[in-house]
């Protein structure tokens, strides 16, 4: 369970910022992945 998960079942933050960082972990993650590939790959 991530900190964010924590912060939206507690309710610190709403649903609607939840799901928008969640979306730009998911984004950075994906981006971090295709970067380590293209080091690892050249």
């Amino acid at each position: 369970m991530t900190l964010l998960e924590i912060y939206r079942r507690k309710g610190w933050i709403a649903e609607d910022d939840y799901n928008r960082i969640e979306n730009l972990g998911i984004a950075v993650a994906s981006m971090i992945k295709g970067l380590i590939n293209s080091i690892s790959n050249g």
